[in-house]
């Protein structure tokens, strides 16, 4: 899966997410960036901005 990200905002992705990992330079995930996707977890490295994003049947973990 490749993960779209312009000027530091996660817009959407290509192909099938399962486990996403959000980069740190991610500032911002778009409202409809994850938009009819279910079921699978988000990784996001503490004190990130993905931290705050989850909806529908999205989980996220923290990377340490």
């Amino acid at each position: 899966m490749e993960l779209i990200i312009n000027d530091g905002i996660l817009t959407g992705y290509r192909g099938e997410p399962v486990n996403v990992i959000i980069p740190e330079s991610v500032t911002s995930i778009g409202d409809c960036a994850f938009y009819s996707c279910y079921d699978f977890t988000i990784y996001c490295y503490e004190n990130s901005y993905a931290k705050k994003y989850e909806g529908g049947r999205i989980r996220h973990e923290i990377i340490k």
